[in-house]
């Protein structure tokens, strides 16, 4: 019963354990006790953007880059921070540290960072104007001919510019729907290596579990036996006529078997007390 009591604990203790990690993969500390959270996706909007290490920006140590950047690079940001007069963002490729893949881009300056939906807004499209002729008319043949020129000039540029407005909208919608398939393939194999994870843990828990029960089954089956025997011998013990015991000069202890000297009390190996 002890050791089944102490393969129960073993089991319970490696459960909490699972419990534990599974719940600290998503909790992580504030960087700073001056730092808000964000999390949210933000797209570089200049080239030569560079990342900071933690020290830099945080403890005040020597200057050196994290990671650089270039126009239209999208990043998460967890956390930000005031530190010299600039808000810093804490830069990451995934919003979580424990996923495989995960890369820490270091301090960026959030002036440089452009959030998701804003960057990839669509432009407002506008009334093109319309220009006057620039000569007065001094017929009403020249007047007709005129407003046809300016009318057709008018019409021309405001299809131009409307066809340019929805090829670029049309090339922004296609970026943006490759990085965001990117990002729900990344999150999508994420969440697969997680059930993984979990499923091979919980599988291990129950192997665990079943190898313990049958091996408590054993240990309680084997010490049955053990006793029975004890017990048929020490009754075959018993059985023996004291006259062919004392005949020998020797007494047997009932308990354990052991000879001893008819005149003795008490068993000298087990200390049972002779009737």
């Amino acid at each position: 019963m002890k050791i089944l009591k102490r393969l129960c604990f073993t089991l319970l203790a490696a459960v909490i354990c699972f419990g534990n990690i599974n719940m600290t993969a998503y909790a992580d500390a504030m960087p700073a006790e001056d730092a808000w959270y964000v999390g949210g996706y933000y797209v570089v909007n200049s080239d030569e953007v560079y990342g900071y290490t933690y020290d830099y920006v945080l403890s005040g140590g020597p200057q050196e880059i994290e990671y650089g950047f270039s126009r239209g690079d999208v990043v998460y940001v967890k956390y930000a921070v005031y530190r010299m007069g600039i808000d810093w963002a804490d830069c990451s490729n995934l919003t979580n540290q424990y996923e495989d893949g995960f890369v820490l881009y270091g301090w960026v300056d959030m002036s440089y960072l452009t959030p998701y939906d804003e960057y990839f807004a669509p432009e407002p499209e506008t009334d093109p104007p319309t220009e006057p002729p620039t000569e007065a008319p001094r017929t009403k043949k020249a007047t007709t001919k005129a407003t046809t020129k300016a009318t057709t000039k008018a019409i021309t540029k405001a299809t131009t510019k409307i066809n340019t407005t929805l090829t670029t909208n049309a090339k922004t919608t296609d970026e943006e729907k490759a990085v965001l398939a990117t990002i729900d393939n990344n999150n999508d194999n994420n969440d697969s290596s997680s059930n993984n994870l979990t499923l091979l843990l919980v599988g291990a828990v129950v192997v665990l579990l079943a190898a313990s029960a049958g091996l408590a089954i054993v240990l309680m089956h084997y010490k049955k036996k053990k006793m029975s025997l004890g017990q048929t011998y020490n009754e075959s013990i018993a059985e023996q006529p004291k006259t062919e015991q004392q005949q020998a000069g020797v007494r047997c202890c009932p308990q354990c078997g052991t000879p001893n000297a008819v005149s003795a009390m008490f068993c000298k190996k087990c200390g049972t007390k002779f009737n």
